[in-house]
């Protein structure tokens, strides 16, 4: 890296249960109100911005996992059907089907075991040699360069940007000498070369745009199709929609006729996870 960072600081997301009143709550998971983390992220810039450390930041922001949003990688329908395989798995008259399914499909390892060991209460035991779903990762520093989207690595080589290069990066840039926690830590990418500016930038916004928080922000920019969900569908709703089908009987005619548009889908979706959430198990 061009400079050293003196501290670490981690923000813990506020996190409430999923039965309870959920106001303000800071994670951008279903069936949260995303604006709440949007608006957090826009707090936690501005105040990093106006400081007089800002020079000597550098901001990372992981997500868990993927959120089931628009992906323009290659999508892994096995990553997914297993998904829907384990809900489908725990009603007895599914499991034979399921686990041969399973077993068919399973393709081969993609990753290092981060320890060797592998999990045994599940069919066929889970040795963790491979990644999961993409996620989105955002970097925020100014001696990043304007605009910067980092290099895809080989999809086919087990070094990869995943979580744990965010420990290899510290790792390296606090105690290079210190063994690696894991054999996942040891390959995983890091973001040093992401950092690629000699001096910090002074362009960097001061403050972010405000946050639309509801229909009436939504209308004020003229966003009214996105306001009441009457934004069209597009191939990638479709596809989980009708992976979704099967658990309430549902089949691909019956999403389709749903389709008119995103507000339609999305109470197709959750009427029939509803559906089986709530069937006898």
């Amino acid at each position: 890296m061009r400079y050293a960072l003196d501290k670490i600081f981690f923000e813990k997301k506020k996190m409430k249960q999923y039965k309870k009143k959920k106001k303000n709550v800071h994670q951008k998971h279903p069936d949260h109100d995303v604006t709440h983390g949007e608006k957090f992220l826009k707090r936690l810039y501005e105040s990093l911005r106006q400081s007089p450390v800002w020079e000597d930041t550098l901001l990372l922001i992981f997500f868990d996992e993927h959120g089931g949003f628009f992906d323009h990688g290659k999508f892994s329908f096995f990553l997914f059907f297993l998904s829907i395989c384990n809900l489908l798995m725990r009603r007895k008259k599914n499991k034979i089907k399921c686990v041969n399914a399973f077993l068919c499909i399973v393709p081969p390892p993609l990753a290092v075991s981060p320890d060797g060991r592998a999990a045994t209460d599940v069919t066929p035991p889970f040795n963790f040699t491979r990644y999961g779903l993409r996620i989105p990762a955002v970097l925020v520093s100014p001696y990043i360069e304007k605009g910067s989207i980092s290099d895809r690595p080989d999809p086919e080589s087990l070094s990869q940007y995943s979580h744990s290069s965010f420990v290899h990066t510290l790792r390296e840039q606090f105690t290079p000498s210190y063994p690696p926690l894991t054999k996942r830590d040891e390959i995983s990418l890091t973001f040093e070369q992401i950092l690629s500016l000699d001096y910090p930038r002074q362009d960097c916004p001061t403050q972010l745009p405000d946050v639309p928080s509801n229909e009436q922000d939504l209308l004020a920019l003229g966003l009214k199709e996105a306001a009441y969900g009457a934004m069209p569908v597009n191939g990638f709703q479709i596809s989980l929609a009708s992976a979704i089908a099967p658990l309430c009987g549902a089949s691909y005619n019956d999403v389709m006729a749903h389709s008119k548009n995103q507000d339609t889908m999305g109470r197709f979706v959750m009427d029939c996870s509803n559906y089986f959430a709530n069937s006898e198990k």
